[in-house]
């Protein structure tokens, strides 16, 4: 096999390309690179288009149309990425399973501090576990150290957790998970303050919901931080069962603050699961479909459709609205659960799409928003090539934007093995020279044990440190053959003007 294509570009532009892996195993990556491209906004669901044209009616709206990203948002720093060094495992317990983490920043100082969430599944119990970390610019692993003393956010969870901030200072974080504190299943909720560790009684919602699918915050100067949470809704009768999504406001202690409204209606199951952003501006809800319920205007099958939260005044009762629909670029592709990634006011969504004809094979699609959910400047496609096996993540940063994936490695190795699967990792960033477009680097990766697929990765990304950024995913504890939460550091190697 050979290096991944990559597009080609001036001199200028490969000094600011993403750097080669420093470690690569014995196949080489697979993802083929390309430059910024795609079709405009289009919908082939008539009634996801009418619904799209009569919001952009609306005064003050500009859905639809295609704008400039803000200039506020600052040019990122000039470097390229490459591998930190191995992979290490940095939470594991010798009985007990320890999978689907998520990071989150509490400070991008020296040493830079973060921390994780994870599942643990053990005899007779499932709890979420939280703890804090730092890291240093020692050489990687060395300077990873756990800061603090577990605390166990719940011992009754019956799905992972979601993670995010609950105040600007970073400190202080709020989870949400499916549990039965109260009795019954339900949403549970608390904060945790990291410089305490001290944690705020949890908030039962009995019956209100299913498994969450998502958790984000919204966070205001001078004003007391709301979350929105969103879920599958299951309904029994004849076969098929059927299932949709459905998002409730909370208020800053965890308590509902709207009544659910459905993010699409109910297809048949398994529902896909939407993403959620706080832009700054509004909620933004981003869904990737195969099918639709008949006259569904929130849906278009094998697209990805975006739509935001509305509040009704003076009700102040909410729903959700289309914004723009991206279909598949293969009308027999299957789009993939997207992901978004906030910088300043910058606001990208991602997504892989599954070619039928070869199930392996996938082409990734990065697409810069405003903070309305209306699309600007074309989209960049990242990879043609690529053979994910697992969901894409993706930060945004002062450094631009890392787009990462698991695939394939040489699975004749041993699972516990380094190259049995690999970590993959593109460097994408807005350009003045080509009027803010995303330009696409070459990808670095980083060989790993076996992927376990539960869950998503997570990242969390460190101003001017190094490592640059870390990536935590369910991994394979070849000592105990249990999962354990494995984590990878790229650096971002500075570049002269």
């Amino acid at each position: 096999m050979t290096r991944p294509s990559a597009a080609r570009a001036s001199l200028g532009l490969l000094l600011i390309s993403l750097a080669a892996s420093l470690s690569l195993p014995a196949c080489g990556a697979r993802s083929g690179l390309l430059g910024a491209s795609g079709p405009d906004v289009d919908s082939t669901d008539a009634g996801v288009e009418a619904a799209v044209e009569a919001s952009a009616d609306a005064p003050g709206d500009t859905v639809g149309d295609l704008v400039v990203a803000p200039d506020a948002t600052p040019e990122p720093e000039r470097c390229m990425i490459v591998p930190s060094g191995p992979q290490t495992i940095a939470y594991s317990l010798s009985t007990s399973e320890a999978y689907t983490p998520s990071l989150a920043l509490l400070s991008a100082g020296e040493p830079a501090s973060f921390a994780m969430q994870a599942v643990i599944s053990g005899p007779g119990d499932t709890a979420i576990h939280w703890t804090g970390f730092s890291v240093d610019n020692a050489a990687w692993p060395d300077g990873l150290q756990q800061l603090s003393a577990v605390a166990t956010i719940t011992d009754q969870t019956f799905s992972y957790a979601h993670m995010v901030p609950a105040s600007e200072d970073s400190a202080l974080l709020a989870l949400a998970w499916l549990g039965e504190e109260a009795g019954p299943l339900g949403i549970g909720f608390r904060t945790i303050d990291a410089s305490a560790v001290t944690l705020s009684p949890i908030v039962s919602h009995p019956g209100f919901g299913g498994t969450p699918v998502e958790l984000v915050s919204r966070i205001r100067p001078n004003q007391a931080t709301s979350y929105l949470v969103a879920w599958h809704q299951g309904f029994e009768g004849n076969p098929p069962k059927t299932e949709r999504a459905e998002a409730a406001l909370l208020d800053s202690e965890g308590g509902i603050a709207s009544e659910a409204v459905p993010v699409f209606e109910a297809v048949t199951y398994p529902a896909p699961s939407p993403a959620l952003a706080w832009t700054g501006e509004t909620f933004l809800a981003a869904t990737a479909f195969e099918s639709c319920a008949p006259a569904d205007s929130l849906c278009a099958e094998r697209a990805v459709v975006l739509s935001r939260l509305v509040q009704d005044d003076p009700s102040g009762s909410t729903h959700f609205e289309p914004v723009a629909v991206f279909p598949a670029l293969d009308p027999g592709s299957r789009p993939s659960r997207p992901v978004f990634a906030i910088w300043e006011t910058a606001v990208y969504v991602a997504w892989f799409e599954h070619g039928d004809g070869e199930p392996s094979k996938a082409t990734l699609r990065v697409r810069e928003l405003g903070a309305d959910g209306s699309p600007a400047m074309a989209e960049a496609i990242v990879a043609d090539q690529a053979r994910p096996i697992s969901s894409v993540d993706l930060s945004a940063s002062n450094r631009g934007l890392v787009a990462h994936w698991f695939e394939d490695g040489d699975t004749s190795l041993a699972a516990g093995d380094p190259g049995f699967n690999r970590l993959v990792a593109i460097h994408l960033w807005p350009s003045t020279a080509t009027a803010g477009a995303l330009q696409v680097g070459e990808s670095a990766e980083i060989p790993v044990s076996r992927y376990r697929t539960r869950g998503r990765p997570s990242s969390v990304v460190f101003a001017s440190h190094k490592p640059a950024m870390l990536v935590a995913w369910s991994g394979w504890n070849g000592e105990s053959s249990h999962d354990a939460v494995v984590m990878a550091g790229f650096d971002c190697v500075p570049l002269e003007d």
